[in-house]
């Protein structure tokens, strides 16, 4: 085989239908460029739907990297250190098999994971906790934009977390609480979220995105803020309700309601269609919108043209923040570590859905300057930390020419992955027999043939017992 072409592995829960994590490899891959990147995760998906590359198997790249291992591993960002793979796996369940996933028991549950992904413990988008992961030591390992704000909850976890970082190359942070959790780790740095630099990177791609939104609703035309919360926040719509219309219309704002991700166990259309009809009955002189469409690039520029965003995601609050959006958090502590780190001058926090109103006058009360300046701020310190980062890249990574199509090793993955999972199935079949089983089995094979010829003698005299 020709040499192939030198590429970077981007590992993160790509295989999801969430915009914060899709966001982070397309920028990542974005300030990467030139060097070709291939998305790993837990499992491979097409991801065209939502405007992003494909991801790939991690375990099928465990066993292609024996030959051809990527030039540096990168953790793209997120909530990294809280993650097992059976956690990842249940977001990835698709809807629909969701309630049958959970109602399985936890030893099947832990077996699916294991013959769906290939792993069996660590973390399930840091792979190399797990031990069957193997890749020659010279790679350089990198983490960026981690979070774990639960991790000083967890001294155990903390302790386990540390370990799997001791060989690491680059590691960043994206609040105080999560390096405070790995203070004795000197190496750690602190940095705002890499999606910070979504403006930066992805510029024409949320500028074409907004011209097809207008296209598809007006209304974007009109000032609106943009709602969005995961469905376990909307079990009282009408708290929500009360709040949104208090907002729209003391500022005559229509409401665009956008899920951050449907992936399970986040939001859903169902949820925002029902708080809809609430919020209309509620609204004067303005309206409400669903905005429906999943590219990446749509979800961005409907954030980024609006006048206000309440939200219950980081990543909404992170794009705001990219656009210089007042914004106002429903209550969520990993967003509130967040806050705490970035923008504590401001004197906000996160908020119950009835303290939103106040708190949403708050937040307009301050001159566009205030985020302006807060947007500049920590584009430049994530500009800093990504620098930072590329200089622990191997130089050959910016240099070597292209000597193969990089489709070539996406298809390997494929096939690859495709192969470990007959392999697993096979082995899953094989264990759900006994020897018993097989006996029994056996038995009735050799007696077959005689249970049929006593059918046959059976049958005339039944026939003539039935005269």
């Amino acid at each position: 085989m020709k040499p192939l072409t030198p590429y970077i592995a981007i590992s993160g829960a790509f295989e999801r239908d969430n915009f914060g994590d899709l966001l982070f490899g397309i920028v990542t891959e974005k300030l990467l460029h030139p060097m070709p990147v291939v998305r790993v995760g837990l499992h491979s998906r097409s991801l065209e739907e939502f405007g992003s590359p494909s991801v790939y198997s991690t375990r099928a790249l465990t066993q292609f990297a024996k030959a051809h291992p990527p030039t540096a591993f990168l953790c793209v960002g997120g909530e990294l250190f809280m993650a097992d793979p059976q956690n990842g796996m249940r977001f990835n369940t698709p809807p629909d098999l969701y309630q049958a996933y959970m109602r399985l028991l936890p030893p099947n549950r832990r077996r699916y994971t294991e013959m769906a992904s290939g792993r069996a413990s660590g973390l399930a988008y840091v792979p190399w906790s797990d031990l069957n992961f193997h890749f020659p030591q010279e790679i350089p390992i990198l983490l960026n934009s981690c979070g774990g704000s639960s991790l000083a909850d967890d001294p155990a976890l903390t302790s386990q977390v540390l370990s799997y970082l001791s060989d690491v190359n680059f590691l960043s942070v994206r609040d105080q609480r999560t390096l405070d959790s790995l203070q004795s780790d000197d190496r750690c740095r602190l940095a705002p979220d890499v999606v910070t630099l979504i403006d930066e990177t992805c510029n024409e791609e949320v500028s074409a995105a907004k011209h097809d939104l207008l296209k598809e609703n007006d209304l974007l035309s009109q000032p609106y803020l943009i709602f969005q919360a995961k469905d376990r926040y909307l079990n009282e719509p009408s708290s929500a309700a009360q709040a949104i219309c208090s907002v729209a219309n003391k500022y005559r704002l229509n409401v665009v309601f956008q899920p951050a991700g449907l992936a399970s166990g986040h939001d859903s259309f169902e949820a925002m269609e029902q708080l809809g009809v609430l919020v209309n009955n509620g609204l004067v002189n303005t309206t409400s919108y669903v905005q429906r469409n999943r590219n990446v690039f749509c979800q961005v520029a409907a954030l980024a043209n609006a006048s206000l965003v309440i939200a219950s995601s980081l990543h909404c609050r992170i794009i705001a923040a990219a656009y210089a959006v007042p914004r106002v958090t429903i209550s969520n502590g990993k967003v509130a570590a967040y806050i705490n780190t970035w923008e504590s001058d401001l004197g906000m926090k996160t908020y119950a859905l009835a303290d939103i109103p106040k708190a949403v006058d708050t937040a307009l009360s301050f001159p566009h300057d205030v985020w302006n300046m807060l947007r500049n701020t920590q584009v430049e310190l994530a500009k800093k930390n990504f620098a930072s980062l590329r200089a622990h890249l191997p130089p050959r990574t910016y240099t070597d020419a292209v000597n193969a199509p990089l489709s070539t090793i996406k298809e390997s993955l494929l096939l690859l992955e495709s192969e470990l999972l007959r392999r697993d199935l096979l082995s899953h079949v094989v264990a759900s027999e006994s020897e018993g089983d097989r006996r029994l089995w056996r038995t009735k094979s050799r007696l077959r043939p005689y249970w049929q010829r006593l059918r046959r003698f059976l049958q005339p005299r039944q026939r003539s017992n039935s005269r």
